[in-house]
């Protein structure tokens, strides 16, 4: 887990308004509890960092290849204003800070925007996405990883998805909508293995996790199992031509990367 800084004791760190359910955890409550010697679920200050700090979040989101809006990080009136600029309406500003849940702005004013910026110390300006929200939430001691179910939360303020942003005004969960393979099985910690993979035969196929078993058929032995690979003119080209063969194989629970060869956040200045 990348971290910024040490730990540090609680006491010497109010980073925001107690009246956040999470400030507490951010100052570092989990640290000074277990130097205590008391068993204490929850994060440690430097993991509480991903929900005190939306950059720090990216560039976590980043590093470990996790699909996810563009973004930028800003401290400057004109960072901002080229940041609207390159991702365009509807604009989505972050504060970068802990603020109660309601520290997102999303409009299609950008004066509003910028208006909003401009009460924050830093913001995350992020290219917009559109349609509902799925949280998926995963317990973890460091060494295991147990995931809870998917949950859908809606952040508008106000019925028919309309009216301002809010941190969340209920959820629900499970989800009947939502296919069985939305969720990245088993994979890079336990990967199944002996699932059927068809149509994964020709040219630009390079085998890697996969056997033949007793039938002679095709399946998966663990790991990465699969490589598509093409060539074109062009980037566009050759991307086009790679997804055209990963779009043949059928393998059930597998994940794959709809961004390969687009530009990663941390290629771009902040």
């Amino acid at each position: 887990m990348p971290t910024r800084w040490p730990p540090q004791p609680w006491s010497s760190a109010p980073t925001s308004s107690w009246s956040e359910p999470e400030a507490a955890l951010v100052a570092g409550v989990t640290d000074a509890v277990q130097s205590a010697g008391i068993a204490c679920f929850g994060p440690t200050r430097c993991a509480a960092e991903l929900e005190g700090s939306k950059t720090f979040a990216e560039e976590v989101m980043a590093a470990a290849g996790v699909p996810t809006a563009r973004s930028l990080s800003c401290t400057t009136e004109a960072a901002v204003a080229a940041a609207l600029d390159e991702f365009g309406a509807p604009y989505v500003v972050k504060n970068d800070s802990l603020a109660a849940g309601k520290g997102v702005v999303v409009t299609e004013d950008r004066d509003a925007a910028l208006a909003y910026a401009a009460e924050c110390d830093r913001v995350v300006v992020e290219e917009f996405l559109n349609g509902p929200e799925i949280s998926l939430f995963v317990v973890t001691d460091g060494v295991t990883a147990a995931p809870l179910l998917l949950a859908q939360d809606y952040k508008r303020a106000v019925t028919g998805d309309t009216g301002p942003n809010t941190g969340g005004m209920g959820a629900y969960a499970p989800i009947s909508w939502v296919p069985d393979d939305v969720v990245p099985e088993g994979y890079p910690e336990s990967p199944s293995a002996g699932d059927l993979i068809t149509g994964a035969d020709g040219p630009g196929y390079l085998h890697a996790g996969t056997r033949l078993d007793g039938g002679g058929r095709l399946v998966t032995c663990g790991g990465r199992a699969i490589c598509c690979t093409a060539t074109g003119d062009t980037l566009d080209g050759a991307l086009a031509a790679a997804y055209e063969l990963a779009g043949r194989v059928t393998l059930d629970g597998a994940v794959w990367r709809a961004d390969i060869g687009l530009p990663s956040p941390l290629t771009r200045p902040r």
